[in-house]
């Protein structure tokens, strides 16, 4: 089975069709509202041109095959998937998330697995995807590499850890966890 459907599939298992994190508390406030499709449709071929124009780079294709054929974000782990323009959005959508940490250009090596950074400094090499609670953010990196980045200390810095190669990885460790 491709991670679309085993994605599509846990969702109709679980009639749960939004974020992780909105299951778990909509079970904890015992309101048992279930959801029965996606909130937001999928993405057009248009929201994806042009949120990679803004964003100046192209999207990875599993992203964008997540985005056409389950939904523009919304699902998936932590709070959710950020969507491509005109789609789901925790606050903001990958790209006005990713504008407004004001990137610049890398000053890391793509091949660390761990690196701090200032919250001045952004990577532009590290698209926020999905935020998970607590100021952490799973991004990905322009090489594939699927970094969870968070607070560092009680100053302004970040910390990026390497967790998983692949944003298909990462992916599939969700849809095998509980």
């Amino acid at each position: 089975m491709d991670i679309i459907s085993a994605i599509q599939q846990k969702c109709r298992n679980q009639s749960w069709y939004g974020p992780q994190m909105g299951q778990y508390l909509t079970k904890m406030r015992s309101q048992h509202r279930w959801e029965s499709t996606f909130s937001c449709a999928p993405a057009t071929e248009e929201q994806l041109r042009v949120t990679e124009q803004a964003l100046g780079y192209p999207l990875p294709p599993l992203l964008k095959n997540l985005y056409m054929q389950i939904a523009n974000g919304g699902f998936g782990p932590g709070y959710g998937l950020r969507g491509a323009l005109g789609g789901y959005s925790t606050g903001e959508t990958i790209v006005e998330y990713y504008v407004s940490l004001g990137s610049i250009p890398s000053n890391y090596k793509e091949y660390e697995k761990t690196f701090e950074f200032s919250s001045e400094a952004w990577p532009s090499s590290l698209l926020p995807l999905c935020p998970m609670g607590c100021g952490v953010e799973i991004c990905l990196s322009s090489t594939g590499m699927v970094y969870r980045v968070g607070p560092a200390h009680e100053d302004l810095n970040y910390i990026a850890h390497a967790v998983f190669p692949s944003l298909e990885s990462w992916l599939e460790n969700w849809l095998t966890s509980n």
